[in-house]
């Protein structure tokens, strides 16, 4: 037995003057598939992809989180700090935030305060500092997204009940 697809035609448009800007025109708005082939590209157009792929995989972390799945969640941030990494709970997935922000105080309170000096006499924020601080950022926007997800989805639910017992 032999399936009969059919596809309607792609069509994808570019805009701009020039010819990276037309390229950049069609990898802002790709799709996953595409973004991700495109992240081996060198230049402009693989730097936008990969920019694109990595913002594609925080909604899917936000949106996994919005559910109650934390595996990818935990997965980022082990892969960032190359420890093991445990979500056991929501109470747990919403209280990264203060567990990041007590390692920013932890390398505040080190030996150097959290900066090292360059060879200009510059003073920047240390390696533990400033993925800390990342870290701390990439909580703090992921369980307010994971939160606004999760309210959409309740407010869907109770819309898709109304019209159910109308």
């Amino acid at each position: 037995m032999s399936e009969i697809i059919e596809y309607t035609p792609a069509v994808v448009n570019v805009n701009g003057a020039t010819a990276t800007e037309r390229k950049l025109s069609v990898v802002t708005n790709a799709s996953h598939e595409a973004t991700m082939a495109l992240t081996n590209q060198s230049g402009k157009v693989g730097k936008v992809a990969r920019q694109h792929a990595a913002t594609m995989g925080w909604i899917g972390i936000c949106d996994a989180a919005a559910r109650g799945n934390f595996k990818p969640v935990a997965e980022y941030i082990a892969a960032r700090t190359g420890k093991a990494c445990v979500i056991s709970s929501k109470a747990a997935f919403e209280s990264l935030a203060d567990q990041f922000e007590s390692q920013v105080l932890n390398a505040k309170n080190s030996k150097n305060g959290g900066y090292t000096t360059t060879k200009a006499g510059i003073q920047k924020p240390s390696a533990a500092l400033s993925l800390a601080l990342e870290l701390k950022a990439f909580a703090v926007e992921t369980i307010a997204r994971a939160q606004r997800i999760a309210e959409q989805r309740a407010e869907e639910r109770r819309a898709r009940r109304a019209l159910e017992s109308n």
